[in-house]
Formats: structure tokens, sequence, C-alpha cells
């Protein structure tokens, strides 16, 4: 079994609170790497967080300046010399075109890091796959990405979202929402099919739980109209007469 696979079959077979740990382990033992850390990007898209146990023993990293900022902006592996002769190496934990973070690995060489970038960006995207089935059990990366206390319409908003950006051949899709920790009623949403691309943008009217409320109304109407198979003008009519 040669040591990617390797890599992709601790992760699937990993706790969901337990991903870090995984990698850490099976990138230690079949790659030589020193180091392993995984960071995700903030809310509010200005910072990258460690996922660790709060609470947390490193600082977090900027996201649009240095090495790991480098490679979650241009969403390729981005090296650093440290200490001693090893090379850091950061590598884009990516779904489909949504940034969630940055991997960073210490490897003994620069050779070994160049020898070894190819696989290690695989392995942060078998990664970035498992991270977002995790979600469903664990909060684990979600506190990762919060800087701040989200309100709780904030957190209701968040949670309502299909993703911040998708990327396929025919589209390339990005949305954030602002004021990210405290935002009220402001929405988007998409679907894809083998014909079309369907974008929704909401908001809710007001402030607080009110407009939050009023947002999660709307958008679940449009989805359950959708997934009922109905055309968009119907599918705004239904969510009118939900509203």
């Amino acid at each position: 079994m040669n040591r990617f696979v390797a890599a992709e079959r601790a992760l699937r077979s990993a706790a969901p609170h337990q991903l870090l740990d995984a990698v850490r382990e099976v990138l230690c033992g079949q790659y030589a790497a020193e180091e392993v850390e995984l960071f995700m990007a903030d809310y509010g898209l200005t910072l990258l967080q460690p996922v660790s146990t709060l609470p947390y023993t490193l600082a977090p990293l900027p996201v649009h300046t240095g090495p790991a900022g480098r490679a979650f902006g241009a969403q390729e592996p981005a090296f650093e010399e440290c200490p001693g002769g090893s090379v850091r190496v950061h590598l884009p934990v990516t779904v489909r075109g949504d940034r969630l973070g940055v991997l960073s690995v210490t490897m003994p060489s620069a050779e070994q890091a160049t020898d070894c970038s190819a696989e290690l960006a695989e392995v942060a995207e078998v990664l970035a796959h498992e991270v977002i089935v995790a979600e469903r059990d664990t909060d684990l990366y979600l506190q990762a990405r919060r800087k701040d206390r989200l309100t709780l319409a904030a957190e209701m908003q968040w949670q309502l979202l299909p993703a911040r950006s998708c990327a396929r051949p025919e589209y390339a899709l990005g949305a954030q929402l602002e004021p990210a920790y405290a935002v009220f009623g402001d929405n988007f949403d998409w679907s894809a099919t083998a014909d079309h691309l369907s974008l929704y943008i909401t908001n809710g009217m007001g402030e607080g739980i009110e407009a939050s409320l009023l947002t999660s109304l709307g958008v679940n109407a449009l989805r359950n109209a959708r997934r009922a198979g109905l055309p968009l003008a119907d599918q705004a009519a239904l969510a009118d007469q939900a509203v």
C-alpha cells in the first residue's frame, strides 16, 4: 500500500474530531514530516485559525500576508524556510473551490518538501472533503473558524449557507456575508444540475433574530419548492406565500 493510500484511509476511518491527529500521524510516519498543523479561515476571511483544543496554543496566521496566506489566496503550495534547514509547506485545504483553510507540513529539507509537495497537496484535498463531512458530527472545525463570538442571528445565517464559493469547469461562484460575526438577514444560496445553475439572494428585513427567522423561512421555502421540481417563478411565489 503506497503512502498516499495510507493517508487517505487514515482520514476516512478517523473519528470526526480526530482528523488532524490522523493526518499528523500518517504524514509523520509515511512522509517523514516533523510537524503538521491545520488552520481554518475565520468567518471574516481575515485570519487562519489553528485547529486545536480550546484554549488555542498556536497563534493565528494572517490570510492576506505570509506563506500560509499566499497558499490560501493563490490556491497553490507555498514554501517557508525554517531554522535548521527544514522547510514548511503550506497547502490549500479546499473542496470544489470552497477555501476552508491551510494544512502546514514541516519537512526535514527543501528537497523532501519539493519532492512530496504534489502528494501532500492531494492529502490536503482529501482532508478538506473529510472536514466537510465531519462538521455534521463535531463543532471542532466550526469553532476554529471564529476569532470572535457570533451573534445568534449570524449563527443561524451561516448555517443556512451552501458554501462560500464553488468552482466548476463551467462557472466559478464566490460570496461572503458581512458583517461576518453580526449579520442579520442577508443570505445567498445556489444549486446546480446538469443543465441549470440557480442563484438566490435573500434579505429578511429588520434586525437580529426577527430578520434571521424571516430569512430562514424564505430560504427553506425556496429550497422546498426547488427540490419539488418547481420552476423558478413558482419557487418565488411559494416563498412569498410562506412569508
